[in-house]
């Protein structure tokens, strides 16, 4: 006897195959090789169902007729053990199989022998996908549903996902429940974009509203997360719409409220959290108290308002302890040092989120974590420190892509852009700020575009491109938000007076930079404001400029002293004492490029001539 192994049929082979039939759709041909699978018999029958009348996902009358003979061949508890097979799905294992028919000792040697299936590892696989399609389609309302409530009680415990599915194949009711359930564990291990979708599914499914609810509020979390603000505001609109009690309805506006600050808009975002509060406090929620306070001081930090943004992260702290929350507490713990980093006191604020950090990675909440590495990172640059904001930016960059979550990816690559122009790898800093600019227009923040394009400005500078600088500069200026103003303003103006040619352009940014520094600005803005203002004043040759921009910097830093402030400040003065003659001046200039490279820090603003 000779046996000969035909092989699949290729690609190729298929579309000859295709064309001999004749067949005008090329979608549907495209579709039909795919569902063959190589299989020239399937492949045939399939061309020769219409589309229209059956598609892909039906299978044709001569296909069915041939796999339901053989079926038929076989004894009855083989039978049914295929029957059962169908409904669990191309692979299966035997445990799976001897669960859901409910037979401990059944060996599949039958379907084995008569190839309706083949060994896969440790399981099984049907030896086609079309076969698996003619059994299932054979089976009754009544057989589908009984298998199908069968197979999910065997995944109940370990399988959430199969449960659901399972359970909305068998026509049951707990099946949005059960996706609700597959959508908080993707959720609890960060697997946001599952996650969102089994999400989505459940909400089609109708069922009662609290689960309706509940799936609409973790739909809107994880579309927050995943980049897609608009859309997340949309999902808890339509939850507010499913709320039966006040818990319910608070829930869905901080989740607005959440969105609309993603998307700078802080009115309506202030005005949702009024809105969360008001139904927090009858009963008395103290968690979610906490979490409306956070939200709030979040909302006041990049508008500026250092007093109200440290009130608000000092009731979440409160609340949080008050409720025994340690994710609560460990939000609170991120808005304190947020609260103190708007008012220059960097040293305490570098503990806080130090201390925040350590509590997510106890307690597993790395969304948390993602969102405060970034700001340790900056914080070790503004203590002059940058090596280990680098691996905190780089860490939680990587690990923020890894689950999908964009905006942690976004400003962790901006805040390590900044890092890299700092130590002077230039290449490397325009590579992630251009990463960084890309999410933040993904994303609809119009704060953090025109932060990312003034990186832009700063590198180009930096690399003695300035009339890029300039163009840069110029656009970011134009389209700056009066509402970005007191969070990003400074620094952005101190960038146009480096890079401009025109001395009227030049006063008038270094006084609008001024101007807001002196009504109320985040530290950032001061540090560097006062490092352009510095170098544009050495470049004109102002001594007196550079030295008062100097001491401004050191006098906003006086309680609480950081490195990088104060090498700055140091330099401008040595630089200036330099301009006037001073010629021993170059002996502290050494002294600081030293230190510069010790830290490697501003190492390429020490290049002075000898």
């Amino acid at each position: 006897m000779i046996t000969i192994d035909l092989s699949p049929l290729r690609k190729t082979e298929a579309l000859e195959l295709a064309q001999a039939a004749d067949i005008g759709e090329s979608e549907f041909v495209e579709r039909s090789i795919e569902h063959a699978a190589g299989n020239p018999l399937y492949l045939e029958q399939l061309l020769r169902s219409s589309a229209t009348e059956t598609g892909t996902n039906v299978v044709p009358g001569s296909v069915q007729s041939i796999v339901l003979a053989r079926m038929d061949a076989l004894d009855p508890p083989d039978r049914q053990a295929l029957r059962a097979a169908s409904v669990i799905g191309q692979r299966f294992s035997r445990d799976d199989l001897r669960g859901v028919l409910q037979d401990p000792g059944y060996h599949p040697d039958a379907l084995l022998r008569e190839v309706f299936i083949k060994r896969d590892g440790d399981g099984y696989l049907f030896a086609h996908a079309l076969v698996q399609d003619a059994v299932y389609a054979s089976l009754l309302k009544s057989q589908r549903v009984e298998l199908h409530r069968r197979a999910a009680e065997k995944h109940r415990q370990e399988d959430p996902v199969l449960y659901a599915q399972h359970l909305e194949r068998a026509g049951d009711e707990r099946a949005p429940q059960a996706y609700l359930k597959a959508a908080e564990a993707d959720f609890s291990h960060n697997r946001l974009a599952q996650s969102a979708m089994w999400a989505e599914h459940g909400r089609t499914l109708g069922g009662p509203a609290a689960v309706q609810h509940a799936l609409a509020c973790l739909h809107g979390e994880t579309l927050r997360d995943l980049g897609e603000p608009e859309a997340s505001i949309e999902a808890y609109e339509q939850a507010r719409g499913h709320a039966e009690s006040r818990a319910e309805q608070c829930c869905a506006w901080v989740g607005i409220a959440s969105g609309c600050r993603l998307l700078d808009r802080y009115p309506e975002a202030l005005e949702a959290l009024e809105q969360a509060e008001e139904l927090a406090r009858d009963p008395d929620d103290e968690a979610q108290l906490a979490t409306i306070h956070y939200l709030r001081g979040n909302i006041h930090f990049p508008m500026g308002n250092l007093e109200a943004c440290l009130e608000a992260q000092e009731k979440a702290l409160a609340y949080a302890r008050s409720a025994g929350s340690l994710h609560d507490e460990a939000c609170a713990l991120s808005g304190m040092a947020d609260a103190l980093y708007l008012r220059g006191r960097l040293n305490t604020a570098f503990g806080y989120y130090d201390d925040c950090i350590k509590l997510c990675r106890e307690q597993g909440f790395l969304r948390m974590e993602l969102a405060n590495l970034p700001m340790r990172a900056i914080l070790h640059l503004f203590r002059n420190d940058p090596r280990p904001g680098v691996e905190d930016c780089r860490h939680a960059s990587e690990t923020a892509a890894r689950v999908g979550n964009v905006r942690g990816e976004m400003l962790a690559l901006n805040v390590a852009s900044n890092l890299h122009l700092f130590t002077g790898n230039f290449d490397l800093a325009l590579e992630e700020t251009q990463r960084a600019l890309d999410l933040a227009q993904k994303m609809g923040s119009s704060r953090f575009a025109s932060d990312s394009a003034n990186q832009l400005g700063k590198i180009h500078a930096a690399r003695g491109e300035t009339a890029r600088a300039r163009e840069i500069a110029e656009d970011v200026v134009a389209g700056l938000k009066e509402s970005d103003m007191a969070y990003a303003g400074p620094m952005i103006l101190g960038i146009l007076a480096r890079v401009t040619s025109d001395p009227e352009r030049r006063a008038w940014a270094l006084r609008e930079g001024e101007r807001v520094l002196d009504a109320g600005s985040p530290c950032h803005n001061h540090i560097h404001f006062r490092e352009q203002s510095i170098e544009t004043a050495l470049t004109l040759g102002d001594w007196d400029e550079a030295e008062r921009q100097a001491e401004r910097l050191l006098v906003y830093f006086a309680d609480e002293p950081v490195g990088l402030a104060t090498l700055m400040a140091e330099r401008g003065r040595a630089m200036a004492a330099l301009g006037r003659g001073d010629d021993s001046a170059r002996a502290r200039l050494d002294e600081l490029s030293a230190e510069a490279a010790r830290t490697g820090t501003l190492g390429i603003l020490f290049d002075l001539p000898r």
